[in-house]
């Protein structure tokens, strides 16, 4: 059912299944990301479809990515408060390794439940806000130059 030709890309089946062209479930990590990735994008698309407007990809990968690293650390706290909450008492377990690197290309965390996204990560997240503020100046560069343009009425 979910096989094929590895050329055949399906994006429903990617986003419902989980799996890449080659009919294998993506990573975690992947998969996570496709997850926000798509409802950012939806967000975008019925915002432009109820307000009206222009559709910015980069300004919804940008949402997109803030919501992912939003998501991320409040995965990441939730091991910080498991192990906050059991520090002082008789309950002496922690988060497994295996969980806690989870999500290990975008935070570490360590046993004590202190994290750190990871420096690619944040790169990835500057260099796409300074993307989208480039894209945003030169939108008003262009709507302050049609505003010129115009001819006054007086």
């Amino acid at each position: 059912m979910l096989g094929g030709d590895a050329n055949s890309w399906k994006f429903p089946e990617s986003i419902i299944f989980g799996i890449d062209s080659a009919a294998k479930i993506m990573g975690e990590t992947s998969r996570a990301w496709l997850r926000h990735a798509v409802r950012w994008w939806y967000a975008a698309m019925t915002h432009i479809d109820k307000q009206g407007g222009v559709f910015s990809a980069i300004e919804t990968l940008e949402r997109a990515l803030h919501g992912f690293r939003g998501a991320v650390t409040r995965w990441a706290m939730s091991i910080r408060a498991h192990y906050v909450a059991r520090k002082f008492t008789k309950l002496t377990g922690i988060v497994a390794e295996d969980e806690r690197a989870k999500y290990n290309k975008l935070i570490s965390i360590e046993k004590n439940g202190q994290y750190h996204l990871s420096p690619t990560f944040t790169a990835a997240i500057r260099q796409v806000e300074q993307e989208a503020r480039a894209e945003q100046q030169r939108r008003q560069q262009a709507r302050d130059q049609r505003q010129q343009q115009r001819p006054r009425h007086q």
